[in-house]
């Protein structure tokens, strides 16, 4: 059992790996109780489906559009650098907005702004986070230090809401967002500081034209079947499954319920719990032929 433990949670042994991951963590955790809490005000405001949709949408639509080029950035510029700087304008944005909330009387037209900001970052910020994952194990650790992040999401999911409850009960959605802002702080600090392997590619992609490298990325996932079905079913999943849970299923709980904001955050914690178990299940299958990159 031992030995077992030793290999699935290999990636741990690297003291870099380790740090970042805890506080990448905690920086999710804020993420998710952000999102829920900025949900929270949307249905709390105008009690429709039609708003939390726009503000999702909002968000999606600039990260749908710059995230190819996100993917392309990070194979010629320092993927730590890039993280670092996305972290530092989405502290300041969830500062901003733990400001607004608190002293000023929101308004929707603010959180779309916001949504959009967030949705601009995250089309870079995501890249980079994969990026670094890889860079902070060496090559024999790739697959599960991938696996591993899985928990990590999953987690978020289960606690962000929570915690969001427990402070929208205490303070109010100004609090939430004051503390995703922080666990961004937090993980910037430890980007200064931090470790990375050599990088896996040669510096021969940095030679070539970025719309180059998209349209071998594309050839490449078309003439992947396996990659190709994937991607699809990802996308379907994104386009129909996510929207009527996040969207739909929140609002009308919120209203068929009547809930209060500490009880909001509660209820959606325990969807992510059967995920995150699962996560924590699929880790310890380890297949026998490690991830090659």
């Amino acid at each position: 059992m031992r030995d077992l433990l030793i290999s699935r949670f290999a990636p741990f042994k690297h003291g870099n790996f380790s740090r970042f991951y805890f506080v990448q963590t905690l920086s999710a955790i804020g993420k998710w109780s952000h999102d829920l809490a900025r949900a929270w005000i949307v249905v709390e405001m105008f009690g429709q489906a039609g708003a939390l949709g726009t503000l999702l949408l909002a968000t999606a639509i600039p990260s749908m559009i710059f995230i190819l080029y996100g993917g392309v950035l990070v194979d010629r510029v320092e993927a730590k650098r890039i993280f670092m700087y996305t972290s530092l304008f989405l502290a300041l944005a969830s500062l901003t907005l733990a400001s607004l909330t608190e002293f000023s009387q929101i308004k929707f037209w603010h959180l779309l702004i916001f949504g959009v900001i967030e949705g601009l970052i995250m089309a870079f910020q995501s890249p980079a986070f994969h990026t670094l994952t890889v860079r902070l194990v060496p090559r024999e650790d790739f697959q599960q230090a991938l696996a591993l992040n899985s928990i990590n999401f999953h987690l978020a999911r289960t606690l962000g809401p929570l915690i969001a409850g427990i402070l929208m009960a205490w303070k109010g959605p100004s609090a939430v967002f004051l503390f995703d802002g922080l666990t961004y702080l937090a993980l910037l600090a430890l980007l200064v500081n931090l470790k990375l392997q050599p990088p896996p590619r040669s510096d021969k992609a940095k030679l070539e034209s970025p719309w180059s490298a998209l349209v071998k990325g594309f050839v490449y996932l078309w003439r992947a079947p396996y990659m190709r079905y994937k991607v699809l079913q990802l996308l379907g999943a994104i386009s129909i499954i996510f929207p009527v849970i996040i969207v739909i299923f929140r609002t009308y709980v919120t209203e068929k319920f009547e809930l209060t904001s500490e009880q909001f955050g509660y209820v959606f914690t325990w969807p992510a719990l059967g995920s995150a178990i699962g996560s924590v299940s699929l880790t310890g299958l380890k297949p026998e032929i490690p991830l090659s990159m």
